[in-house]
């Protein structure tokens, strides 16, 4: 849906800048069995996610083997209180699709994707901060229904000259809500 707004690109640097969003260490993440991926359905940003993804089952399986669930806004939909669920309740539709995909498929890391811009936050009028607070919001709610799942969140950026994938830092995201006038503080307990 076209490119980061100003404030969004402040918000990217700032992100960065904090260690919010910070580069994807495949490593870390448990893919031996597979992965759930709960993303936007945006045809112009998911075949670049799902092509960074695959790259990450490097030394842990010889294929990947990646679940996708995908709707427009992602894992954004997940929250309770998310601007952008519907009548139609899409929250209890992707729920209900990452349990039986976990039945399935015996699969219980789950990758929660967001990416700026996306054009359901856009039409919502959510900022990429906000879209940050949702997603980690979105790893409560899975947390809190799949208490033994490993959950971790991403965050796609498209720059228009090139994209690329982070992690989203939770740890970091939380020490600067609570320390905002003292980023020294986050540091001494990140």
């Amino acid at each position: 849906m076209g490119h980061l707004s100003d404030a969004d690109r402040g918000a990217y640097s700032l992100l960065r800048e904090q260690q919010i969003l910070v580069d994807v260490d495949s490593h870390r993440l448990d893919l031996s069995a597979g992965v759930i991926l709960v993303a936007c359905s945006d045809g112009d940003q998911l075949p670049d996610i799902f092509n960074n993804i695959s790259h990450s089952f490097a030394g842990q399986r010889s294929t990947a083997r990646i679940h996708t669930i995908a709707l427009n806004g992602g894992a954004l939909l997940l929250p309770a209180n998310s601007p952008l669920v519907t009548a139609h309740r899409e929250d209890e539709v992707l729920l209900e699709h990452i349990r039986v995909a976990r039945q399935l498929k015996g699969i219980d890391t789950i990758a929660l994707y967001t990416h700026a811009p996306c054009g359901a936050g856009t039409i919502a009028g959510l900022t990429l901060k906000q879209e940050i607070d949702l997603l980690l919001s979105a790893k409560s709610r899975i947390k809190e229904e799949f208490s033994d799942a490993k959950v971790a969140c991403f965050c796609h950026i498209d720059r228009g000259d090139s994209k690329r994938t982070y992690f989203v830092s939770r740890n970091r995201w939380i020490l600067m809500h609570m320390y905002p006038d003292n980023p020294s503080m986050w540091n001494s307990h990140g």
